[in-house]
């Protein structure tokens, strides 16, 4: 069923991370853009697992224009990871402007992670 196809795709993004597998890099990155916002979710994780190449720009992307505010707090919660000008503006961006309060709140911890003291408490 349509239900399962999410489950399943998510369920390989999993696999992939678990099993450190460098060759499923491409896959992933393609199921960053699947239309499910879970599947999306999951590859973001897995592809930070594989410390993907290029993964900093698209967590950025995803922050910014993803339409999914799941999608959007995961990109958030990973962009935590790179300590580099370009994941802090991306997330004082978000934890500012986004319009989903989660996101917001996701984004303004990730930042303090990297940038204390950037925001007010």
């Amino acid at each position: 069923t349509d239900a399962v196809e999410p489950a399943l795709r998510s369920a390989a993004c999993q696999a992939i991370a678990q099993q450190r597998w460098r060759g499923g890099t491409p896959r992933l990155f393609a199921l960053a853009a699947d239309p499910d916002a879970e599947v999306r979710s999951a590859a973001l994780k897995g592809l930070v697992v594989l410390d993907a190449p290029g993964l900093e720009g698209k967590l950025g992307a995803l922050l910014e224009k993803d339409g999914s505010p799941v999608v959007r707090a995961a990109a958030a919660e990973l962009l935590s990871l790179f300590a580099s000008p370009r994941a802090i503006s991306a997330l004082s961006q978000a934890a500012r402007n986004d319009k989903d309060a989660n996101v917001k709140l996701v984004a303004a911890q990730s930042l303090r992670k990297l940038a204390p003291g950037s925001l007010p408490p």
